[in-house]
C-alpha cells in the first residue's frame, strides 16, 4: 500500500522535488560564484596593497573626486629613517570617448597585468616614453588592447599614447589610464599628489613610523591608513554587499521545502477515507504511520 501510494503521487511531488533541487543548486552555484569573486578581490588587493601605509586627503571618497595634498608631506615622510620609499600618485577625472575615466600618474609597480604580459618590460618602457597602461574596465569599455594607441587631451592638446599593457583593477568601473609620474608632470606640471603609499625598510618599527607620520600630517586633514585596515575594510564592504544574496537563497530553499511539505500534507488529506477504511478493517496506528 505504501509503495502504491508513492507511485501514485510521483506526478504531484516530482515538480516540487525538482523545485527543491533547483533551489539547492542555485544556493551552491551562487555560493561558489560569490566565493570566487571574494577570492579574486583578495588576490587583487594582495597585489595592489603592497605598501605599509597609505595617505589621502580627508573627505568622502568618490570616483570623480581627487583632492590633493601638499608636496612637502611625502617629501618629509620620505626623509624618515624607517621609510624605504614613497610612491606618489596624482589622479584626474577625465572624459574619454564621451565616457568618464580616470587619468593618473604614479611611480608604482605593484599592479598585476593580464596573463602573457611582461611587467618588468612594460614598466621600463613606461618610464621612458609617451606610453600608458590601462585598467581592464577601461580596455573592455573602449575596446583597447595591448599595442593600441589612445589619444588623450592634455593641456588643451590631443596627444597619442601607446598602450603597453592591461592590468586588473576592481577599484572603479570608470577605468584608469596610468602614466609614469614623470610623463604626467611633463604635460601637466602640477606636483601636488592625490595619494601617497609608504614602504618601510626591512626591520623598521611600523608603530614608530606610524607615530612619526601622524606627527607630520597633524592638523592637515589627511587620512593615514595601514594596509591591514584597508584590506579588512574592503572585505567587510564586500561581505555586506553580498549578504542579501544569501538571504534570498534561504528564502528560495524555505519556499521549496514548504511546497513539498504542503504537497505531502495534501496527499495525506486526500487519503483520509482510504486510511479510515484500513483502520476499520483492523489496521494499527503504527501501520498507518508507516504507510504515510
Amino acid at each position: 500500500l505504501a509503495l502504491g501510494s508513492l507511485r501514485a503521487g510521483l506526478g504531484r511531488t516530482s515538480v516540487l522535488t525538482a523545485a527543491l533541487a533547483t533551489a539547492v543548486a542555485m544556493m551552491v552555484s551562487v555560493g561558489i560564484m560569490v566565493g570566487s569573486f571574494r577570492e579574486t578581490v583578495a588576490v587583487w588587493m594582495d597585489n595592489q596593497l603592497q605598501a605599509d601605509f597609505y595617505l589621502r586627503p580627508a573627505g568622502p571618497a568618490a570616483a570623480d573626486r581627487h583632492p590633493t595634498m601638499s608636496t612637502d608631506v611625502p617629501a618629509r615622510i620620505e626623509a624618515l629613517p624607517g621609510v624605504r620609499m614613497v610612491d606618489r600618485l596624482r589622479a584626474y577625472a577625465i572624459s574619454y570617448e564621451g565616457l568618464p575615466a580616470t587619468l593618473a600618474g604614479s611611480e608604482t609597480r605593484s599592479i598585476r597585468f593580464l596573463p602573457g604580459e611582461d611587467r618588468d618590460a612594460i614598466f621600463a618602457r613606461l618610464a621612458a616614453s609617451d606610453a600608458c597602461v590601462v585598467s581592464e574596465p577601461f580596455a573592455n569599455k573602449h575596446n583597447v588592447r595591448s599595442g593600441s594607441t589612445i589619444s588623450l587631451r592634455l593641456a588643451g592638446v590631443s596627444r597619442p599614447f601607446h598602450v603597453l599593457g592591461v592590468y586588473y583593477d576592481y577599484s572603479t568601473e570608470r577605468g584608469f589610464v596610468l602614466l609614469s609620474r614623470r610623463t604626467l608632470l611633463k604635460y601637466l606640471p602640477d606636483p601636488a599628489v592625490s595619494s601617497v603609499a609608504v614602504y618601510l625598510k626591512s626591520g623598521a618599527d611600523a608603530n614608530l613610523v606610524h607615530e612619526e607620520i601622524a606627527r607630520i600630517i597633524g592638523g592637515r586633514g589627511i587620512l593615514l591608513s595601514p594596509t591591514g585596515r584597508l584590506r579588512r575594510g574592503a572585505l567587510e564592504i564586500f561581505d555586506r554587499t553580498f549578504r542579501i544574496t544569501y538571504a534570498l537563497e534561504a528564502v528560495a530553499i524555505a519556499v521549496a521545502v514548504m511546497g513539498i511539505a504542503g504537497a505531502l500534507l495534501a496527499m495525506v488529506i486526500d487519503r483520509r477515507r482510504e486510511l479510515a477504511l484500513i483502520r476499520f478493517l483492523g489496521g494499527a496506528q503504527i501501520q498507518i504511520r508507516r504507510i504515510i
